[in-house]
């Protein structure tokens, strides 16, 4: 089949699902095919003002988009924020239809360059044109887990990606999961909690513990990295302080860093005005503090919380009663709950 009547195919499929017309021309502004009665005029616009593959101009939206037998733009009616979705969307489909299964792997392939930092600026930007599915919405993990067990936990989080996200390797002892927020409205989960998900499967049905890093928001491919690297940054941290959680967020990292350009003496004296003498016997406990950890991250249930660790109900409550009696705060409320979040991370920061 050639390209030209491949791609007519496509854009009717889409059509009869979506109602939107959609005309092609290539690069020499040959019409190539249109599902509308009367085809979109050929766009007048150099490639450069092209922003992230889309251009409006004219009352219609034109996305560029490429198949191994050429380079075509595709237009749309509209210039509002749904025309540029709907455009983002046509695009994907129009390239995973075209390109099949070498471009699922040169997605995997270009997507390791733009975390790792290979592609970037002019090189990104040409490299979006090839493949601009992965110019959307998402947030990055960095896993981390012992190289020995890497290939059954990449081959397990791939099987979880699908085709929308992207699971890759990226050294020996870290992996990175790219969750797309758009393709995933429908099971929208917060960073956080897809990140507590990916961990518990990984550790139910493969009996393999992982630490999960949760980087920012990314609006589209430029801040991909980014995500990845506040991810990456958030759990080496963690691995650093030895810490009893599983899971670490970027926002965290960015509040200890807020804390660090506060001279010391100034927050020695605020943590002395929080905590007492005999608060220290508590943040010094590394069993307390974990408990206390684990019955923050699930979200102070009791229940999911003996679960996680194992723990009879009575020596959870023990625990959470002791702090309660020894630092005043009942952190099954939530208010003193985020007071005893605080100054355990000033305690950490001050290293008492």
């Amino acid at each position: 089949m050639s390209a030209e009547a491949e791609i007519s195919g496509i854009i009717n499929d889409i059509k009869e699902k979506t109602g939107i017309d959609i005309t092609v021309y290539d690069a020499e502004e040959r019409l190539i095919a249109s599902t509308a009665a009367v085809p979109h005029p050929a766009v007048k616009a150099a490639e450069e003002e092209y922003e992230d593959g889309i251009y409006c101009g004219g009352g219609n939206c034109s996305f560029l988009f490429s198949s191994p037998s050429g380079a075509y733009v595709g237009i749309i009616d509209g210039c509002d924020r749904t025309a540029k979705n709907y455009a983002y969307m046509i695009l994907s489909l129009l390239e995973s239809s075209l390109t099949g299964g070498e471009k699922a792997h040169d997605r995997k392939h270009f997507a390791k360059m733009i975390i790792t930092g290979e592609a970037a600026g002019a090189k990104l930007k040409k490299l979006l044109f090839k493949n601009s599915s992965l110019n959307m919405p998402c947030f990055v993990l960095s896993i981390f887990c012992e190289a020995e067990k890497q290939k059954d936990v990449l081959d397990f989080i791939n099987h979880l990606a699908g085709k929308d996200d992207i699971a890759l390797e990226i050294d020996k002892n870290y992996l990175a999961y790219i969750r797309f927020t758009e393709k995933n409205e429908g099971d929208y989960q917060s960073a956080m909690d897809f990140a507590q998900m990916l961990r518990d499967n990984i550790e139910q049905e493969l009996s393999i513990s992982v630490k999960v890093g949760v980087g920012s928001h990314a609006k589209n491919a430029f801040e991909l990295a980014s995500s990845y690297y506040h991810g990456q940054s958030a759990l080496k941290r963690g691995l650093f302080e030895g810490s009893s959680s599983d899971i670490f967020s970027y926002r965290e990292i960015v509040i200890m860093r807020m804390l660090e350009e506060i001279p010391e003496a100034t927050l020695k004296k605020y943590l002395d005005i929080l905590i007492g003498a005999d608060a220290k016997e508590i943040l010094g406990d590394p069993e307390m503090i974990s408990t206390a950890e684990v019955f923050l991250e699930n979200s102070l249930n009791i229940s999911e919380t003996s679960r996680s660790l194992y723990m009879h109900r009575n020596t959870l409550m023990y625990r959470l009663d002791k702090i309660e009696k020894v630092m005043g705060l009942n952190i099954r409320r939530f208010s003193d709950a985020v007071t005893f979040r605080l100054i355990l991370m000033l305690y950490r920061r001050l290293r008492y």
